[in-house]
């Protein structure tokens, strides 16, 4: 899909909730644990910052920020991830069940005896969770997200990256009209 037929639909997604109607919008944040298959690298020190605004009643456009820290072998690796879509939920008695699809740059360094290798590159990030009430406003939130980073060593010692992550978050729930 190109970048302005994506834009067409998340406008007309937008438009579609009617006006003057509550919207929900949400805030979270927490723990983040990534793991990198090809390179069987783990990144125990990660977090997560999120947002949400509800488009209809179970579809809102969502915003992921990530980012993620691990040391092998006196290497530092980090990698830093801005990602934007769209999530559908639905609620199922006390859980609220969500899947999301989220697309964006993703920055992955490391550092070996003092020297940076910095390398930008696009990613989807297809993902669902759940979250559980803790009150009216707040709920807990356990996520499970993959994500394909499109970069890497050019052929033909194609480097294909895919990572798994794993969540854990607080999440405050609001509304506005």
């Amino acid at each position: 899909m190109t970048r302005p037929a994506a834009a067409i639909i998340i406008l007309l997604l937008i438009g579609s909730a009617p006006l003057g109607a509550q919207r929900a919008w949400d805030l979270a944040g927490g723990y983040s644990y990534l793991h990198d298959p090809p390179d069987a690298i783990d990144f125990p020190a990660g977090w997560i910052a999120s947002a949400s605004v509800g488009l209809t009643p179970w579809l809102a456009a969502a915003a992921d920020v990530s980012g993620h820290a691990a040391s092998e072998l006196a290497i530092d690796f980090s990698t830093l991830a801005v990602l934007g879509g769209v999530r559908a939920s639905a609620r199922i008695g006390r859980f609220t069940e969500f899947a999301q699809f989220l697309a964006g740059p993703v920055r992955a360094k490391s550092t070996v005896v003092g020297i940076t290798a910095i390398e930008h590159d696009a990613a989807v990030q297809p993902g669902g969770g759940v979250d559980y009430p803790l009150g009216s406003r707040w709920a807990a939130r356990v996520q499970f997200d993959f994500r394909q980073v499109f970069g890497g060593v050019d052929t033909p010692i194609a480097d294909p990256r895919h990572q798994f992550r794993y969540s854990a978050a607080v999440v405050y729930h609001g509304w506005t009209r």
